[in-house]
């Protein structure tokens, strides 16, 4: 089996999000005509504005000639001789929100979210002191406000990305606690991306009338201890990012001409507080060639060429021409266009140290056209016990739980690498029960992509307040795949010192060499660093894998204290999964335990 190694997390939460793949219909392109029954506008988890009708349009021999009057045609197959045709228009997302956080630093910085072109409108938010000036070179400020002279700020600064677009850099005035999220969106006005942006004291932003097709962005920066925070009413979060006692939160609804969208956000225990929002305006509306069959935006309808086979062709992004053949056909067949051109989507590199090399995709032998290549198998069925109607996390989002004393604990979908494709998502009943399915495709670097997790957040806790951890996990013995189940704990106030307890390792290399061998409440392991002295990365690999038991915390400190760590406190207890391959297929986990006695 091939050995991994380790690499370093610096992400404790990253922003919620719907699944990071938005999947396509056939055809980038394609649209169709006549407007019969038009329902009300939706908001998708990728904040597009799509409005559906209802209704046939049936043609004849020859060529027909469709456009959309939004930003993009869309053609769907639905038989031998039709088709459905979609007319979208609006602002939609792109990709997931970036994230950044230090308990110190002078700059903070994010990857691009995946499917970045140019012309996508970037918006990131920097969250730190109210000491400490913000600026971001060639971007503009949208807003940039502070709750008092020593309370926090909250900087929005936005840009239209370019050809080779760099990743967001945001410079501090002075070193200071910090957190950054970055999001995009495409479907925007190039000239006016912005329409409106405001910005106040306390939980709410003020508010204004919205325009058709755009999306209103929430943030929020607040301050307290154990604090919680909420979307405003009809919002839907993007995220809420951590880094001690701040947490920067983002929520999106959609813009309607003429009405105000609520603007508040809930909150518990909060201390000082600024509520930031932004109108994005979409897109103007596409213009129709003379002779084109119109498709109002949001729109769709069904279009048969029965009994006659139906071929489709992309003209531009918004208009298509469809033939009724003479002949029948099995499924409806695309015709290339030499007018467009396929988009790769860039991959996210990873912002913190160590970063993980750029991988380098292993090929995939081309099928023969008489053997078309299987689908992946499905994810194995769940044992017996298991979550199986919990609620779904997708990549980069987390669900807070309590415990019956009313202790928090957080699950969390941390694809905080994620440069090699794949998905990963969490199904989650509990935060002692939740599971795992993650499909992640063969990579050359074999470095770590994701760490779903649960933990529990400290205020620069005492270790002796921590005694131990109950725990249960179970993961696949599948060929090809690469993971490690295990405990991450931060000690110390930042990222300089990471312990590391593996319960269970399938084919994964710990950080840096083996320094020893030690046994600690009966089990023996092998203990590996990545650096001598006070700091780095300890890693505690059991020798036997340990699928549930009581992991003794409190003896893992005192022993990383007689190797020469000297930091007393903690702010983060994880448990959970790295996960490196997984073969490209979809592979579960269990995790059916957990509870740390403090």
């Amino acid at each position: 089996m091939t050995k991994a190694t380790h690499a370093q997390r610096r992400r404790r939460y990253a922003a919620p999000k719907p699944d990071r793949r938005r999947p396509r219909t056939v055809s980038t392109f394609s649209a169709l005509a006549l407007v019969i029954a038009t329902l009300s506008v939706v908001l998708t988890g990728s904040a597009a504005n799509i409005s559906d009708q209802i209704g046939t349009v049936s043609f004849g021999d020859g060529t027909h000639m469709v456009a959309c009057a939004g930003r993009e045609i869309g053609v769907t197959p639905a038989g031998a001789s039709d088709v459905k045709v979609t007319c979208e228009y609006g602002v939609r997302r792109v990709g997931t929100a970036q994230t950044f956080f230090a308990a110190e630093a002078g700059t903070a910085r994010t990857t691009l979210p995946a499917g970045t072109t140019a012309g996508t409108l970037l918006i990131s938010s920097v969250q730190t002191s109210a000491s400490s000036t913000v600026s971001m070179n060639g971007w503009t400020k949208a807003y940039d406000s502070v709750s008092s002279t020593r309370g926090l700020r909250l900087a929005t600064w936005w840009r239209v990305a370019v050809p080779g677009e760099a990743r967001p850099v945001a410079t501090l005035s002075a070193p200071a606690r910090v957190s950054m999220m970055t999001l995009a969106f495409t479907g925007i006005d190039p000239q006016a991306p912005l329409r409106s942006a405001a910005t106040a004291t306390g939980l709410t932003a003020p508010a204004g009338p919205g325009v058709d097709g755009g999306i209103w962005l929430h943030s929020l920066g607040a301050h307290g201890q154990k604090l919680r925070v909420t979307p405003p009413d009809g919002a839907t979060s993007l995220g809420t990012l951590a880094n001690g006692n701040m947490k920067t939160a983002q929520a999106v609804s959609t813009s309607e001409s003429g009405v105000t969208p609520p603007s508040t956000w809930g909150a518990k225990r909060v201390r000082a507080a600024v509520a930031g929002l932004l109108s994005v305006g979409p897109a103007p509306k596409a213009t129709i060639p003379p002779g084109a069959i119109a498709v109002a935006a949001g729109e769709h309808v069904d279009v048969s060429c029965a009994p006659l086979a139906l071929e489709y062709e992309a003209v531009s992004a918004t208009v298509v021409s469809l033939t009724c053949a003479g002949e029948e056909s099995a499924s409806p067949t695309a015709t290339s266009s030499p007018t467009t051109t396929p988009t790769t989507t860039p991959t996210a590199t990873p912002t913190t140290s160590p970063t993980p090399a750029s991988p380098t995709a292993t090929p995939t032998p081309s099928a023969s056209p008489s053997s078309p290549p299987p689908p992946p198998p499905p994810p194995p069925p769940p044992p017996s016990g298991t979550c199986t109607d919990g609620i779904t996390i997708p990549e980069g989002a987390g669900r807070t739980f309590s415990d019956e004393s009313g202790g928090e604990y957080y699950v969390h979908n941390n694809n905080w690498n994620d440069n090699a494709g794949g998905s990963s998502v969490i199904t989650a009943c509990d935060y002692d029960s939740w599971s795992l399915v993650s499909d992640i495709p063969n990579h050359s670097d074999l470095s770590v992509q994701t760490y779903p997790n649960v933990h529990r957040d400290y205020n620069d806790a005492p270790l002796s307040q921590i005694t131990s951890a109950r725990f249960a996990a179970t993961g696949p013995h599948c060929a090809g795949c690469i993971w490690n189940i295990g405990f991450d704990i931060w000690i110390g106030d930042g990222f300089s010192h990471e312990l590391m307890i593996w319960t269970e390792n399938w084919g994964q290399r710990p950080a840096g060499n083996q320094v020893g061998t030690t046994t600690i409440g009966g089990q023996a392991y092998t203990v590996w660093r990545n650096s001598s002295g006070d700091g780095g990365t300890m890693t505690y690999l059991s020798v036997t894998p340990q699928t549930s038991g009581t992991m003794p915390l409190a003896l893992f400190f005192a022993d990383v204290r007689a190797r020469g760590w000297t930091p007393t406190t903690t702010w983060q207890v994880d448990y959970g999964v790295e996960v490196v391959d997984t073969n490209g297929n979809p592979e579960r986990f269990d995790f059916t335990d957990f509870s740390i006695t403090d």
